[in-house]
């Protein structure tokens, strides 16, 4: 079951960029705190609480939606259904990912 150790990963990685902007909104890698944007370090600072319980409640409904599939849930109980959804949500996605790298296309 990778995907929650996953998912626990990009989010600890969200909430560790918002701990780097901080002193970065503040001045402190610049130098000089003459021009310290308030506005942005009080949004970043009000930002944590949103984010922590918005990646709380994703990862929640990650690790329910893999234990729901682990353990044979009625959608999933088809193998067709299975495979469709395995074309729908992996391979189709990774494909027209990897498509779009290839083309260097931005879109």
């Amino acid at each position: 079951l990778p995907f929650p150790p996953l998912l626990f990963v990009f989010c600890f990685q969200v909430l560790l960029f918002l701990f780097v902007a901080l002193p970065v909104e503040s001045g402190y890698t610049s130098g000089s705190r003459d021009k310290v944007d308030g506005a942005a370090v009080v949004s970043t600072l009000l930002s944590f609480p949103a984010m922590v319980y918005g990646m709380a409640s994703l990862m929640a409904m990650g690790s329910a939606f893999v234990v729901d599939t682990y353990n044979g849930a009625a959608l999933f109980r088809s193998t067709i259904v299975e495979i469709l959804y395995m074309l729908v949500f992996l391979v189709v996605p990774i494909l027209t990912f990897a498509f779009s790298l290839m083309t260097s296309n931005d879109e």
